[in-house]
């Protein structure tokens, strides 16, 4: 499993958003901060947008800005909203992958952790992530 760049720029550039949750942040701003082109920003910002993750203002003093609070975006909702749902393996997405799929155990074993992976990104919000760097901590606890 690979965590597309796509996703990982999206999670850094909430991130951003969601340490300044009343303010606006330019597109140039986020760039410079994340050291990502404008046109890949765009590309992250514009799906966020239409999930209504976060929102834009036009003008001089436009931006980017969250339209939920940090501790109210889910890494999943991040993932669907980019169409990003890693899959381990392309028998638990397409059923005719492999003719084996009623006898094997080890599908058992794919589809239990994309499970336990898919539970990870429901609870980690974007709050979790600002606070896992306030405080040095790789990951939520159980």
């Amino acid at each position: 499993m690979k965590i597309s760049a796509k996703l990982r720029y999206a999670v850094r550039t909430l991130v951003e958003l969601g340490r300044q949750p009343d303010s606006v942040i330019s597109l140039s701003e986020v760039e410079r901060r994340q050291h990502i082109s404008a046109k890949f920003a765009k590309q992250i910002l514009q799906p966020l947008e239409n999930h209504d993750l976060v929102g834009s203002k036009r003008g001089s003093a436009g931006g980017y800005f969250l339209l939920k609070a940090p501790a109210d975006i889910r890494l999943l909702d991040v993932m669907l909203a980019l169409n990003e749902i890693p899959l381990l393996v392309p028998c638990l997405n397409d059923s005719y992958a492999c003719e084996r799929e009623k006898t094997c155990g080890a599908r058992d074993v794919w589809k239990d952790l994309g499970d336990q992976i898919e539970k990870y990104f429901s609870v980690t919000t974007i709050q979790g992530v600002i606070d896992m760097e306030k405080d040095g901590i790789s990951g939520p606890e159980s």
